[in-house]
């Protein structure tokens, strides 16, 4: 089926394929089958989604992304999430060899290998404190599109009990931040930030018919949180 807009109904989709992941493994689990034969993973299924839900939708919508701090996202039924920063400043001292133009001699001492004060600054800015939703995004954005995850299991069941999302520096290689997601975490945060996207390409959608005269619209289906896809 084609795509309406590109944007929101890949975002959807994502979110319906994820639900009917999930739907199958519990059907096998409620079944009897055993973790070595399930055919179905949720959570492998919901770290996929994230490609989907965070990472392509920044692309082209990084620009929408509303002004809130994490903390009034909680007070809204956000998860409160667990956010560390391993290396709150950049410790490079010599301007990575990916940056480099022409000098390839690790020991080499010539202006190739000295950061300015501006690269020093933008390599900063790496470290900055993750308090808005548009920190988060870029956190989980970074993490997943370089898979800087990790994956923490319970010893005694061998389920997933939670996962780390990591961003790091692009000049010192020192990990910024790292964000811990337990499963219900991952998929809360995906769905209400695709909620997000879809919300504000109805009313992008609904301003612009107005204008127009056109009596279109972009459908949303009920509008209870996770069924909105």
């Amino acid at each position: 089926m084609e795509y309406k807009d590109v944007l929101v109904d890949f975002a959807r989709r994502t979110l319906m394929n994820v639900n009917h992941i999930r739907q199958l493994e519990q059907e096998q689990r409620n079944s009897g089958t055993s973790l070595e034969c399930l055919s179905a993973f949720s959570v492998t299924q919901q770290v996929n989604s994230l490609l989907g839900l965070i990472v392509f939708p920044k692309e082209g919508y990084k620009e929408h992304i509303p002004n809130k701090t994490l903390s009034e996202l909680v007070a809204e039924g956000w998860p409160q999430l667990h956010i560390t920063r391993p290396y709150p400043r950049c410790t490079a001292k010599r301007r990575p060899a990916i940056q480099r133009v022409k000098c390839d001699d690790p020991n080499c001492s010539c202006s190739e290998h000295q950061l300015t004060e501006g690269e020093l600054a933008r390599f900063q800015a790496n470290h900055r404190e993750c308090t808005t939703l548009a920190q988060l995004i870029r956190v989980l954005r970074n993490g997943i599109s370089h898979f800087n995850i990790e994956f923490h299991a319970n010893s005694v069941t061998r389920e997933i009990d939670f996962i780390e999302i990591s961003n790091r520096c692009t000049c010192c290689d020192q990990i910024t931040t790292t964000v811990r997601l337990s499963v219900d975490d991952a998929r809360q945060v995906a769905e209400r930030y695709a909620q997000i996207i879809i919300e504000h390409t109805w009313r992008s959608s609904a301003e612009t018919d107005t204008q127009s005269g056109s009596r279109g619209f972009y459908p949303l289906a009920e509008p209870s949180m996770g069924r909105r896809i």
